[in-house]
């Protein structure tokens, strides 16, 4: 079943200017209401807040980064100035106009969650006119529209849609299929790869952006954990964390505004229930985070078997974040169509609030409305995501385990009693695990072509922290191939060095030049059969590889990682 809500976006008549000779601006007013406020909040933050708001100016600094109307005339402004924001430290702040703790506390949030937060309803029903306009910044919160399919929900919908496509149209959509590589020239976290720097680039407006995220909300940082803050993502954000970030209007209605419309249509998460050190059968003391987190989407809630019994129950240990515990990936068996059981959330035509810049200074990106109060998509930065996520093999696998998953000839067996335990087990673990990539990236494809956003960016969903073997993502893009053709998309997959990892206090090196260099000599054959190309028979390209692998994992040498990049991105990344 097909489950969806839309952010609700109120047609408000907001002043632009002076509506009489002999009386202010009713937004002016609002904004001496709010001015000390904001500054004292500036202030709160630490550091230098830059030049402060004044009373009466309705925000009209050509710094404020605000919302403006189309004509150019700013009807709103965040409280900093563009060489004091700080996309991590203020994107709450920026487009709420108030901190998130501040925010909380006036809406009553961690005491209200079992009521389904009176006070917000409130807000949201009756006082929302009012509360908008105090800070216009706010109106993005509603733009955009939030979907949750399922793999096979997107594939029914999608063959119904291309069944009704003239031949004709079949054929030109396919001519327009691209595929592209985009590789990080830079070690450590490079700006160009960085989602936060891709969402916010003028070319890639009305991109679908794969985000890595988890099942559970699904967004990074706290999303379902009722205590804590969305500003907990900037601690230790990486490549799901700054998307949302990016997308902070879509991120907080996210947060706080879909559990009100959730609530009534919500499905009970598949709880395995734990006690407080962990073990089974016991109920929690406390209930109402558990609660409160059913009021979001899990994207594997439909992932059962033949009877209705979830594959993916979830342990949540009082304090911790939630998990798969790892005796359900261990013990999974797969039946043929359980990927198409797999989840993605999609958020369609969000607003970007911010991002980095070429040097990576954070920046705010200009929010336009209409004369409606509708936000001006053709002068704002829009964007689309999809949420997806991989099995988090990082906090139940050993050392010694992760080395037999990888098929490592050195690794110790004395765990196991027999080759055929040995075996089953990591059979299993590839079995769950794949089927998850699988129908993360084809859930992926399947969205672009149903929203209508053929640019698209993928990312290796998995590969990192989650420790997901980077041949099972190469498989998993593999099969997205003949729908990237069939669907006329322009795919850009985007790829990046790993780091090493601590595995049980241990520092590991789960990939490299040798796992890297199979991964991006697939991805080149991959962009051969989709572009016509014939690149992975050059000698220079895949010299080129190896040089830039060899940088990135044992050499670290900087310079000579740049001139390989270069040569890679300006044949895999520009080709046609």
């Amino acid at each position: 079943m097909r489950l969806f809500y839309h952010f609700i976006v109120l047609v408000l008549a907001l002043p632009c200017q002076v509506t009489h000779s002999m009386h202010k601006d009713p937004l002016n007013v609002a904004f001496d209401d709010l001015t000390n406020h904001l500054n004292d909040m500036a202030a709160k933050l630490g550091g230098n807040s830059g030049p402060k708001i004044k009373s009466g100016d309705g925000g009209s600094s050509k710094k404020s980064g605000g919302i403006k109307h189309p004509s150019g005339v700013p009807i709103g402004r965040a409280q900093r100035s563009e060489g004091t924001f700080d996309a991590h430290r203020d994107f709450f702040l920026d487009v709420m106009g108030l901190p998130e703790d501040t925010f909380r506390t006036s809406i009553n949030f961690e005491n209200d969650l079992v009521n389904h937060l009176p006070k917000l309803k409130k807000l949201m029903n009756e006082e929302r006119d009012q509360w908008i306009g105090i800070y216009p910044m706010r109106q993005a919160i509603f733009e955009g529209i939030c979907k949750f399919y399922t793999l096979n929900d997107l594939e029914q919908e999608n063959a119904e849609i291309f069944k009704e496509l003239p031949l004709k149209d079949k054929g030109l959509l396919q001519k327009k299929s691209r595929l592209r590589l985009l590789v990080a020239p830079t070690l450590g976290n490079d700006i160009t790869t960085n989602i936060l720097y891709l969402q916010a680039q003028p070319e890639n407006k009305d991109s679908l952006n794969q985000d890595a995220s988890t099942f559970y909300g699904p967004l990074e940082g706290g999303e379902i954990n009722a205590d804590m803050e969305l500003e907990e993502m900037a601690k230790h954000a990486v490549q799901g964390e700054n998307a949302a970030i990016g997308a902070a209007p879509a991120t907080i209605y996210t947060k706080y505004f879909e559990p009100l419309r959730r609530s009534a249509q919500k499905k009970p998460w598949p709880f395995i229930s734990l006690d407080t050190k962990g073990r089974d059968g016991v109920k929690k003391e406390d209930p109402r985070p558990r609660d409160y987190a059913s009021n979001y989407w899990y994207l594997l809630q439909d992932f059962n078997d033949t009877n209705g019994k979830s594959l993916a129950k979830i342990s949540w240990q009082k304090g911790k974040k939630p998990k798969i515990p790892a005796r359900m990936i261990t013990g999974y068996n797969y039946t043929p169509g359980d990927e198409k059981k797999v989840g993605v959330l999609i958020k369609q035509n969000i607003v970007v609030s911010c991002g980095i810049d070429r040097n990576g200074n954070s920046m705010r990106l200009p929010i336009y409305l209409k004369e409606s109060g509708k936000v001006d998509r053709d002068n704002t930065q829009i964007i689309s995501q999809v949420l997806t996520s991989a099995a988090n093999l990082g906090g139940t696998i050993t050392t010694e385990r992760m080395k037999v998953l990888y098929g490592d000839p050195g690794a110790n067996t004395k765990y196991y009693k027999n080759n055929s335990l040995l075996q089953g087990y990591s059979s299993s673990i590839h079995s769950f695990c794949r089927t998850l990539l699988n129908g993360a990236y084809r859930g992926t494809i399947e969205a672009a072509y149903n929203i209508e956003k053929p640019r698209v960016f993928l990312t290796l969903v998995g590969g990192g922290a989650f420790r997901n073997p980077i041949n099972w993502i190469a498989a998993a893009i593999e099969e997205c191939v003949p729908l990237i053709y069939k669907y006329g998309l322009d795919v850009t997959i985007v790829y990046r060095p790993d780091k090493e990892r601590m595995i049980n206090s241990k520092s590991e090196q789960l990939r490299n030049e040798t796992t890297d260099l199979e991964f991006l000599t697939r991805m080149v054959v991959c962009i051969d059969q989709i572009n016509n190309t014939k690149l992975s028979q050059s000698g220079s390209l895949i010299k080129n590889l190896k040089k830039y692998l060899h940088a990135a994992y044992v050499t670290k040498n900087a310079n000579d990682l740049k001139d390989a990049a270069e040569v890679i991105n300006s044949n895999l990344n520009e080709s046609t």
